[in-house]
């Protein structure tokens, strides 16, 4: 008996990729690859619906995938990715020149990644969870630290429809790129606009460090 596959499996819009459908335009895949082993940020626009994400998810299928939308912080993009490792952030306050917070640990994966960066955090048992807490410090430093967490787990950090923050937003997202680049941790940004260089307009610092 063969298997048959249904229209709607092959056509249509779809926010998970299909690999009957997908098609490596212009070898497009092998160019991703290497620039996924290159350490630079990576910055992948084009129109809606031109097959963006199905690339990411095809290329860097245990990214950490953090969606922006309307009235979406650059903190905001720190509390969920580090939530996707069973961290908490809570920031007390973000500005150009302080990161003030405090990071727990809500489960097996998160309380490893701290463990593994010897932070020296005790062990408390609350109602059978095990929790860890350590804070966050006072300057951009802190900054290091959530980058470094970021790379203890593994995962690439990919920020998905960056045009739906507000101007502002970007721009300081795009500073902060600039850091993270500096700490070793190398961004996939995913979004909609017409400037082939979008972020360097935001942030000329970053020229030879996306691509």
């Amino acid at each position: 008996m063969f298997n048959r596959t249904k229209s709607d499996e092959v056509f249509g819009i779809s926010s998970d990729y299909r690999k009957i459908s997908y098609v490596d335009r212009g070898q497009i895949d092998t160019v991703l690859q290497t620039y996924l082993g290159r350490d630079v940020h990576i910055a992948l626009r084009g129109e809606s619906k031109c097959g963006k994400s199905w690339l990411r998810q095809k290329n860097i299928p245990s990214a950490l995938v953090v969606q922006c939308r309307l009235g979406k912080t650059v903190s905001d993009i720190y509390v969920d990715c580090l939530s996707q490792l069973q961290i908490r952030l809570e920031i007390d306050k973000q500005d150009s020149a302080a990161l003030k917070g405090r990071v727990t640990a809500q489960g097996d994966i998160g309380i490893k990644i701290l463990t593994a960066l010897r932070l020296g955090i005790e062990v408390e048992k609350v109602s059978s969870e095990i929790i860890k807490d350590q804070p966050a410090g006072h300057d951009m430093n802190d900054l290091r630290f959530i980058a470094d967490i970021i790379k203890k787990s593994g995962r690439r950090l990919v920020i998905e429809d960056l045009h739906y923050m507000s101007y502002e937003e970007r721009r300081k997202f795009a500073f902060e790129l600039k850091a993270l680049w500096d700490y070793g941790l190398f961004v996939v940004i995913i979004g909609v606009w017409s400037q082939s260089n979008m972020v360097l307009f935001l942030n000329p610092d970053l020229s030879a460090r996306v691509h």
